[in-house]
C-alpha cells in the first residue's frame, strides 16, 4: 500500500481527508433532488443519508408496480446510465433503539396521477432525520437551501446545499423535458475539498413519470482529494412503484413513490477504498420537485464503513423559507 492511501484509511494520519470521503460516499448515492444532508461527527462511522428510502409500507394504487410494465426513458436523455443492476434489497438486523423513529406518513391511494415535474421553488427547508445503527436511534433536524443555477435554453438549475460543523456539501440539478439530472456535486470538509463532476450526469428523475417506469445509472467521476486521485462510481436502478395520497404539515399531497437499488465504489487505481450498497423508498411530489419522505437503509465497506444503517427523513413543511 502506498503511503498516501495509508494516511487516507488511518483516521488518526489524516483525519480532514478521511472524514471528507466519508461524507462524500455518504451523501453520492441518489441524494435526491434536494434530500442533501451530511452524516456529522462519529455518525459518518455509521450511516447515511440519500434522498431515498428503503423498504417500508405504503398504499400504492396505479396501473403497475415491481412487476408491472417497465416504462420508457427518452433515448436522447444525455446523462442516463445504461448499467441496470437487479440486485434484491439487503435485509438488516434491526438495532436497539437508543432513541424514537417516527412511524411512516400515512398514505392511502391515489387515482390519479400527482401532475408535471417542476423545479423547486428557491429557499430553505427543514427535514426532520431519524438515524438508526448498531449504536441505537438518533434524531435531528437539517435544512437543506436551494438556490438558482445557470440556466440554460429549455434547462432549469437549481444549486442545493447544505452546511454543519464538519462540511458543505453542494449538488447541481439540470431539469428539463427529458428528464432531473445531477451534474455536479462539491464537497469541502477540513480542508479536503472534492469536486465531482459526472460522466454521464445522473438520472434523478427520467421524464414522464408513471408507474412501472424505471432506469439506471452507471456515472463515474474522477476526482483528487488533497492532490491524491480518487475515483468514484455510482451504479443503480430507480422505479416508480406506485402513487399515493399523503400529507406534510397539514397539506394533503399526491406523491410518486419511488424505490431504489444501488451501489457508490469509492477508489484510487486498482485499490477499492469503500463501497456503500443502499436500498431506498421515497416519495416524491413533483409539482414542487421536492422529496417529502423517504427511508434508507445502507451496508458499508471498507474506511469509515460500519456495517448496516437506516436513515429516515421527513419533509416537516413545504413551504420554504
Amino acid at each position: 500500500m502506498v503511503r498516501w492511501l495509508y494516511d487516507l484509511v488511518m483516521p488518526e494520519a489524516n483525519p480532514q481527508l478521511r472524514r471528507g470521503l466519508i461524507a462524500l460516499s455518504a451523501l453520492l448515492l441518489f441524494v435526491g433532488v434536494i434530500g442533501v444532508a451530511v452524516v456529522s461527527g462519529e455518525e459518518t462511522k455509521n450511516a447515511i443519508v440519500a434522498g431515498g428510502g428503503g423498504p417500508t409500507t405504503t398504499a400504492l394504487a396505479g396501473d403497475g408496480g415491481v412487476g408491472g410494465t417497465s416504462g420508457t426513458v427518452a433515448t436522447t436523455a444525455p446523462g442516463a446510465g445504461t448499467k441496470a443492476t437487479s440486485k434484491p434489497p439487503a435485509t438488516t438486523a434491526k438495532p436497539k433503539s437508543t432513541g424514537t423513529t417516527a412511524a411512516p406518513p400515512a398514505t392511502t391511494p391515489a387515482t390519479s396521477d400527482p401532475g408535471p415535474t417542476r423545479p423547486p421553488a428557491l429557499g430553505s427547508y427543514r427535514y426532520s432525520v431519524a438515524i438508526t445503527d448498531a449504536n441505537g436511534t438518533r434524531n435531528r433536524e437539517d435544512k437543506v437551501t436551494v438556490e438558482a443555477g445557470q440556466d440554460s435554453p429549455g434547462v432549469t438549475r437549481r444549486v442545493t446545499s447544505r452546511q454543519d460543523e464538519n462540511a458543505t456539501l453542494k449538488t447541481t440539478e439540470a431539469w428539463a423535458a427529458d428528464g432531473v439530472r445531477q451534474e455536479r456535486i462539491f464537497i469541502s470538509s477540513g480542508g479536503a475539498d472534492i469536486d465531482c463532476d459526472w460522466q454521464p450526469d445522473v438520472l434523478v428523475y427520467a421524464q414522464p413519470l408513471s408507474v412501472g417506469v424505471k432506469w439506471t445509472v452507471d456515472s463515474s467521476c474522477e476526482t483528487s482529494a488533497q492532490g491524491q486521485p480518487v475515483k468514484l462510481r455510482e451504479e443503480g436502478e430507480r422505479r416508480v412503484t406506485g402513487r399515493a395520497k399523503t400529507s406534510v404539515g397539514g397539506t394533503q399531497i399526491a406523491v410518486w413513490v419511488i424505490e431504489t437499488t444501488g451501489k457508490l465504489t469509492v477508489s484510487s487505481g486498482a485499490s477499492v477504498l469503500r463501497t456503500d450498497e443502499i436500498t431506498s423508498v421515497g416519495h416524491f411530489e413533483p409539482t414542487r420537485g421536492i422529496e417529502v419522505y423517504d427511508k434508507t437503509s445502507t451496508k458499508s465497506t471498507g474506511f469509515g464503513g460500519g456495517g448496516n444503517a437506516t436513515v429516515e427523513r421527513r419533509l416537516l413543511s413545504l413551504s420554504p423559507s
